[in-house]
């Protein structure tokens, strides 16, 4: 068996945009030799940019505001002149001018000698007349434009345009140009320049259009225009991410030797699965069919359980974000083929309650065969109690925490133990961190016929083990034994400690009461009177106390105390009998511990 444990935080600075992949190792029972797995790894992408400037050369602009405009495209070119940027730059007004193309640009890259002959036009404001130009002369492979090369215009203007649009914007977008609008002046925040604004800047307009109060703050949006040209320059198709954030590891699951790992920030926080191919030569990526809108901000992958049922494998996916509600994916792998088909969705109920934020798998029987799916939805809320569990096996069951917590965050942690009661099948512990306080607690579930029982066995509170602890029961593990005693140990997570709570033994205790004579004789017991004596006869008891231990693997001590008190009233009371400090060794080819107490009294009928 090996163990894995992943890191989904791996930093890597592409120029000016930050990757965010993730890293795996996977460690022998020994702990040796670990292997190193770079997962979800995306290169810096140098993808290709031609940009073009279409700058403002109308003469409702100064002289020193169009030499502000020049100083800008030089300060740009300079930044970016060791890029995979290529630059060419077209000044309108009544006309649009070409003043140097991509081809000039390659040539010498020399951003004040390219435009050392710039001439102030100083006419009418014809836009969209010149985006065609740019569109049909400048975007040609004549120009020295890279066939492979994201597309973009940044339009640098102080007024509204003279001209209407005539289906130029729709051809330019037909082409994948992008076009980016720095407008100058207050009065452009005006509804009609607005509106003609928002007509030829890309979506989002949020990102592609920005309004400068004046000339001033021109080389103040320089680090705006660099953003988003990195954005448009690291990614595939100019407007989103695949797996540059993929913050891959952030789940993971070594079922059966196959390593899947979840990758959260995949195709803009849809989400995805990474599946790592044998010998770790490479990985594939897997997700949903659902339309990649419906799925932005999803974070598929945030949890990962693997199921199997029928000698079928089928893994749980949780995207706790999915339209704020939540939804689990169940998906089969084919034993043949490898191929991943989705074969349920299980959608939460309320929003906001992050339903699939936490996932375990329940085997109860130790059968190999899946009976349970338990489904955390942590932050659902009612009045009087926060967070739900779900369970998920031939019917639908939802546990609930104590009443008086409605921001319990019950379900924030789940995990399957080992037998803790001694019926031979696996018990559950549920973590609600933020109870009591926020010193939370530990429920324990115990399974009865492959499901669990509704009410909990024990409720575990962290101010019962420390006073001082905070968010108890924020993770669970209960797999193994640390004492030696053969019993389960349970690790629970607090804030900055971890707890490790011991399973006691439970022993079955079978009493048997036996009375000589089993009947009083009535005929021996002279009754004539309250003031004469009775009778006295006698009688014998005998106390068996036969027991075995629930827990068998148990191989401690145990220290036994048992006290026998008839608690009748009136005077009329056996007396006290006792057996304690009986202290025994359990060895299972033994015969009952605890032997039988003989004892009689005397008394009085």
């Amino acid at each position: 068996s090996l163990l894995q444990i992943c890191g989904p935080g791996i930093e890597q600075h592409c120029d000016k945009n930050l990757y965010v992949s993730g890293i795996c190792y996977l460690f022998d029972t020994k702990l040796h030799n670990p292997k190193n797995i770079t997962t979800g790894y995306q290169k810096c992408l140098k993808g290709k940019v031609d940009l073009v400037f279409l700058f403002d050369g109308s003469a409702s602009m100064k002289t020193s505001e169009f030499m502000t405009i020049k100083e800008f495209m030089i300060d740009v070119m300079k930044e970016l002149w060791n890029s995979s940027v290529h630059f060419a730059a077209v000044q309108f007004s009544e006309d649009a001018k070409l003043e140097f193309d991509f081809n000039n640009y390659t040539s010498d890259p020399n951003p004040e000698k390219l435009l050392a002959n710039v001439v102030h036009a100083e006419q009418i404001t014809n836009t969209f007349k010149a985006i065609k130009f740019v569109a049909n002369e400048v975007f040609i492979s004549e120009r020295g434009t890279r066939k492979e090369a994201n597309k973009v215009i940044v339009i640098i203007t102080d007024g509204d345009a003279s001209d209407r649009d005539r289906g130029h914007i729709e051809a330019v977008k037909k082409k994948n140009i992008l076009r980016l609008i720095i407008g100058i002046g207050n009065h452009l925040n005006a509804p009609e320049s607005q509106k003609n604004l928002k007509l030829i800047a890309s979506e989002p307009k949020s990102q592609f259009l920005k309004i400068l109060a004046s000339f001033d703050q021109l080389k103040d949006s320089f680090n705006d225009l660099q953003s988003n040209i990195f954005a448009i320059e690291g990614t595939s198709d100019s407007r989103s991410f695949h797996l540059e954030l993929s913050s891959s590891g952030f789940s993971a699951d070594i079922s059966q030797g196959r390593v899947i790992l979840g990758a959260v920030g995949a195709d803009n926080w849809a989400g995805g699965i990474l599946e790592q191919q044998k010998d770790f030569a490479g990985e594939r990526f897997i997700t949903t069919p659902s339309i990649r809108k419906e799925m932005e901000g999803a974070y598929l992958g945030y949890t990962l359980s693997f199921l199997q049922h029928h000698q079928k494998v089928f893994y749980a996916v949780g995207a706790p974000r999915y339209q704020h509600i939540g939804r689990v994916l169940i998906f089969e792998v084919d034993a043949k083929t490898e191929n991943w088909t989705l074969k349920q969705e299980i959608k939460g109920q309320q929003t906001g309650s992050y339903f699939g934020g936490v996932l375990c798998a329940v085997d109860i029987d130790g059968d190999q065969e899946t009976d349970l799916l338990l489904i955390g939805a942590q932050q659902y809320f009612t009045e009087t109690r926060g967070g739900r569990v779900y369970a998920y096996g031939w019917e639908e069951v939802k546990f609930n925490g104590d009443l008086g917590y409605p921001l319990g965050r019950f379900g924030a942690a789940i995990t399957d133990l080992a037998d803790v009661n001694g019926d031979k099948q696996t018990d559950v512990a549920i973590g609600a961190p933020l109870e009591d306080e926020e010193r939370g607690a530990v429920y324990i579930y115990n399974s009865h016929e492959k499901t669990l029982l509704m009410e909990y066995s024990q409720r575990i509170t962290g101010a019962s083990i420390s006073p001082g602890l905070r968010y108890f029961g924020q993770s669970i593990h209960g797999k193994t034994n640390l004492s030696g005693d053969g019993l389960t140990s349970i690790a629970v997570g607090a804030l900055g400690k971890v707890m490790v709570l011991q399973s006691r033994p439970i022993v079955n205790v079978v009493t048997r009461v036996t009375f000589e004579p089993k009947e009083i004789p009535v005929k021996d017991v002279e009754c004539t009177g309250i003031n004469k004596p009775w009778q006295n006869i006698n009688l014998k008891l005998r106390i068996c106390f036969d027991n075995t231990f629930a827990t068998k693997r148990y191989t401690g001590e145990v220290s036994n105390s048992i006290s026998l008190r008839n608690r009748g009233g009136g005077r009329h009371t056996l007396a006290h009998v006792a057996l304690s400090n009986s202290v025994f060794r359990w060895q299972r080819h033994h015969g009952p511990i605890l032997r039988c107490f003989q004892g009689s009294h005397a008394g009085q009928i």
